[in-house]
């Protein structure tokens, strides 16, 4: 077991040399570090966690230009927590940008036939197609975005980990990820059998 400490650290830095290359201003809050995970999660959460970060800065917080002019602080902000519970621990990354357009994802997944023309979603149903293999809403390929490659691996990459994800999105607030992992992925849930004066251990999965 390992604290999480490093990968935020990490995470900050990296938040703060993107921020700077795409010529916005953004603060970094931290929360969690010290919550411990098994080695092996600690070595596989990090590339995930920098790509939503990634779509965090580039597409949700805005320039400080728009910021400005919709009232908002110039400076966008990012928090970053981790806290144990029961199953494990839950990891969220919050930001305080545009939030994610369900319309214009809508009007995406259309143009790429990845939902039939007339299809009614719910609000969770329309943020699930950003883990479309393929799916991206940028207007321009840049280092950052627009390639289409990416949600698709971050859902990939925490399914491998037995992990969730879910978002939570308001047009003008912001959107936050909230991520939930186990705490080992060598613990393996199990139901113990006892026959003919055997005892067994078969895992639930």
């Amino acid at each position: 077991m390992q604290p999480i400490s490093n990968v935020f650290q990490k995470l900050e830095r990296n938040i703060l040399d993107l921020s700077k290359g795409l010529n916005k201003e953004v603060s970094v809050k931290i929360h969690g570090s010290e919550v411990e995970l098994d080695k092996t999660v600690i070595e596989r959460i990090s590339d995930p966690l920098t790509h939503i970060l990634r779509n965090a800065i580039d597409h949700g917080i805005e320039s400080p230009e728009s910021r400005r002019r919709d009232g908002k602080p110039v400076n966008g902000t990012i928090q970053i927590s981790a806290n144990k519970d029961t199953f494990g621990i839950e990891i969220q990354i919050r930001d305080d940008g545009k939030g994610l357009a369900e319309e214009k994802i809508l009007a995406k997944a259309r143009e790429k036939g990845l939902i039939e023309p007339d299809a009614v979603l719910t609000k969770d149903q329309v943020f699930q197609l950003i883990y479309l293999p393929g799916f991206s809403t940028a207007a321009r390929i840049s280092d950052v975005s627009g390639r289409g490659v990416g949600m698709d691996v971050v859902m990939q990459s925490l399914k491998d980990l037995q992990g969730t994800i879910r978002i939570e999105s308001e047009i003008g607030k912001g959107t936050c990820f909230i991520i939930s992992l186990p705490t080992s992925v060598s613990i393996i849930e199990g139901m113990l059998i006892l026959l003919c004066g055997q005892k067994y251990v078969v895992p639930v999965n």
